[in-house]
Parts: C-alpha cells; structure tokens; sequence
C-alpha cells in the first residue's frame, strides 16, 4: 500500500499486526515527511535483521505470534 510517498506493509495471519512503514529518500540530507495520520512510529528497525522479510519468514508460527507481541512490549 502507497501514502504519499510512503510504503506501508500490512501484515496478516500469524504476524498480523505488524505494519511496516517506509519512504524511500532521494539524497541524505532530505527530510522524512510526516507519517500518515493513522499510523504511529513504535520503532525504527531499519538496521535490526530481525525485522527483514527473510528473518520473518523463517520463524514458527508460534514464533511469529511471539515476536508481534514483543514488537509493541
């Protein structure tokens, strides 16, 4: 899903509840515009693997289940 600019992933079944949100930035000095209103920033995890799709992607469900919770702690 697309916000202005923003990519927002909406997880489902065992990681549901998980919402990633990303802006790709042009140069290193641009500024991040603000987030979507009905989002809130819990964490920046862009250098935590254990947030990458391919981590996600090989826990349990029981650990997928786990590890959302543990998000929002």
């Amino acid at each position: 899903y697309t916000d202005g600019g923003w990519e927002v992933d909406f997880f489902q079944g065992s990681l549901s509840g998980l919402v990633f949100a990303e802006y790709e930035l042009t140069s290193e000095d641009e500024t991040v515009p603000p987030l979507p209103a009905y989002l809130e920033l819990v964490r920046e995890v862009t250098e935590d693997r254990r947030f990458s799709n391919a981590a996600l992607s090989q826990l349990t469900h029981d650990e997928q289940v786990a590890f959302v919770a543990a998000a929002y702690a």
